[in-house]
């Protein structure tokens, strides 16, 4: 097991620089980062390097748009006047808006940008999703998904109990290990509940699996949003329990496309916080 002395060496990936800048860390590992990069000239370059390429990114995302979009008709163009009067104002809201995308366009970059996921296939130059996707979502005989016998009105309850039993370190390494991970780094992963706990998952070895939050579109962060979104409809009635349990436990790449109508993960799901990190 690393010591504290070790962790406050180890440098930060880049994902956890960006995230630290937009203030979206746990407050433990947020304040082992700081502590380093006030004694690493070469992460504080490297996250000044990050921020800028983000800036440019957004600038270039931004003149896309402006020329895709049609002009507006005067009273969308008085409105358009009234909210960039806001955004130099720095209202509340806009400032809440402008950090969520900073945060979500940030991570996103980095993804595409630092995990090679612009590699040719063949096919006019666009990247190979097959392997990546499989590398991303668990195996059927490691990790077959399991289910409790709660019901639909049981697990939507205004008072339901959807606490875990937490798993023990050893248990959890062993899950590390049968996956191929020797040595998982704090905050790289999830040991995500492959069906979770809103739609009735055990905590237990057939339903666990380390899914990380870098190296792809299709990580943690989107299962996350997947998740989130299958609980609403279900708990809404429509989707029933047993289809959503299916679902994310069969394939849930194939679930994030149908539910969000979208062929790659959306850009707001790439900064989601919902379950804690592998610490």
């Amino acid at each position: 097991m690393s010591s504290r002395a070790d962790r406050e060496r180890r440098h930060p990936s880049d994902g956890e620089l960006l995230l630290q800048s937009a203030g979206d860390l746990p407050k433990a590992r947020a304040t082992t980062i700081a502590n380093h990069l006030e004694t690493c000239p070469a992460c504080t370059s490297r996250l000044a390097s990050l921020k800028s390429a983000v800036g440019e990114f957004a600038k270039a995302r931004r003149s896309a748009l402006d020329r895709d979009v049609p002009p507006p008709a005067p009273a969308r163009a008085r409105l358009t006047d009234s909210i960039a009067d806001a955004s130099e104002a720095r209202t509340g809201l806009v400032r809440a808006v402008e950090a969520g995308l900073a945060a979500a366009a940030a991570v996103a970059f980095i993804l595409v940008a630092t995990n090679g996921l612009s590699e040719g296939s063949g096919d006019g130059g666009r990247p190979d999703r097959t392997v990546e996707i499989a590398a991303f979502t668990p195996s059927p005989d490691l990790t077959p998904g399991l289910t409790n016998s709660s019901s639909r009105s049981e697990l939507c309850a205004p008072d339901a109990d959807l606490s875990t039993t937490p798993v023990l370190r050893s248990v959890a390494l062993q899950i590390f290990r049968a996956h191929g991970i020797d040595d998982p780094e704090p905050f790289e992963y999830e040991l995500d509940h492959l069906v979770p706990p809103e739609l009735g998952g055990l905590t237990a070895v057939g339903n666990l699996w380390p899914q990380p939050y870098a190296g792809s579109r299709w990580n943690a962060r989107a299962k996350d949003a997947l998740e989130d979104r299958l609980v609403r409809l279900m708990c809404e009635g429509q989707v029933p329990l047993a289809t959503a349990q299916a679902e994310i436990a069969r394939n849930w790449v194939a679930a994030y496309k149908k539910h969000f109508g979208a062929s790659e993960p959306l850009i707001e799901h790439a900064a989601f916080l919902k379950d804690e990190p592998w610490r």
